[in-house]
């Protein structure tokens, strides 16, 4: 008997074919997944080029930013340290200036508000007082002490500005200081007033009577005055001696002198007291001249009255009074007429 063999058909595999290929694909895409979830997933998130060029766009952007604000920062810190610095030296300087203006016992100019000069006590066991004089030129403040070369104290300064609050202050008035002479008023008549700044000059001649004395000391005189123009102005107040004209002599050397300053007078008419710190002495019959002179400011400096009558006349014989005035400096004067007599007061001792 013959066997017959069947052969299985070949499509019978098929089946397990696609299913192997299913699961070997299956398996493949599991493996990739492992991967990228091992590798951080950086397959997935990786920066293109464009994104790489945004990002260091804006990166540049706030590294500028950042850089601004650190100069900026710095610049601040070196300005605050700056001004700090230059207030310390502001202070410093007002403190100095303070100091010394404290002790000053004469101010020899004060015709700007920029600049000062006076004398303090001596301060070098020479005898003498010492002259300081501060002064703002352009923007650097100096210091300059007796005439030397001027130090500067503080530069790039942008303001300094010196105002004052004064009163004419003399020494003590010795014993027995009293009024010698006076003159206020003229039996009739009125008063007339006097401009005087750098050219105009008023010249007052007193011969005083002291009765037996042999000698007389000036220790002061009052002048009846008012401010002139503004409260800037500087004058004079010079005593010298007098030519047989009653008219002033030697006003480059005076007998004594002291500054009056605008700003210690009112704006009405008062006596203003000028005391003298070195108080000259006089033979008994000695007359001499008290000049009232402007050195600077705006004009007029100040203004005096004086009474301008026939009737003045007896002011005149009683205290010996001349009045004449000049009107370039001092360098020539008018006649001094007994007509004529400036309001005052003289006071000092006789010995």
């Amino acid at each position: 008997m013959t066997e017959t063999r069947r052969n299985k058909p070949l499509q019978s595999r098929a089946p397990f074919s696609r299913d192997a290929k299913r699961s070997a694909s299956s398996s493949h895409e599991d493996a990739l997944r492992c991967a990228s979830r091992l590798n951080g997933g950086a397959a997935a998130r990786a920066f293109t080029l464009i994104e790489m060029v945004v990002s260091l766009a804006v990166l540049s952007i706030l590294v500028v930013v950042l850089g601004s604000a650190l100069t900026l920062a710095l610049k601040a810190n070196g300005t605050g340290a700056t001004n700090a610095s230059d207030s310390f030296t502001a202070g410093d300087v007002a403190d100095r200036i303070t100091a010394d203006l404290n002790v000053a016992d004469n101010f020899t100019d004060r015709s700007t508000a920029t600049a000062v000069t006076f004398t303090v006590p001596d301060r070098n066991n020479d005898g003498l007082d010492e002259t300081i004089r501060y002064a703002l030129s352009g923007t650097t403040l100096s210091r300059q002490y007796n005439g030397g070369t001027a130090v500067a104290l503080a530069s790039n300064v942008k303001s300094f500005s010196l105002s004052y609050l004064t009163r004419l202050q003399g020494p003590t008035a010795p014993a027995g200081d009293t009024q010698l002479a006076a003159y206020s008023n003229a039996l009739l008549g009125g008063p007339a007033s006097f401009n005087v700044n750098a050219s105009n000059w008023g010249s007052q001649y007193i011969q005083p009577s002291v009765g037996s004395a042999s000698t007389w000391t000036l220790t002061r005189v009052f002048i009846y005055m008012k401010a002139g123009a503004g409260t800037d102005a500087v004058l004079k107040v010079m005593v010298t001696a007098a030519n047989g004209s009653h008219q002033p002599t030697n006003l480059a050397a005076p007998l004594a002198q002291t500054i009056v300053y605008e700003s210690a007078c009112s704006s009405g008419f008062e006596y203003v007291e000028v005391p003298f710190a070195s108080p000259p002495t006089f033979a008994a019959g000695q007359g001499i001249c008290i000049v009232v002179a402007g050195v600077s400011g705006t004009s007029p400096h100040a203004v005096v009255q004086y009474e301008s009558d026939l009737l003045s006349l007896l002011g005149s014989l009683l205290n010996g009074a001349y009045w004449s005035t000049s009107s370039n400096g001092g360098s020539s004067w008018s006649s001094a007429l007994g007509t004529q007599c400036l309001w005052f007061q003289l006071n000092g001792t006789a010995q």
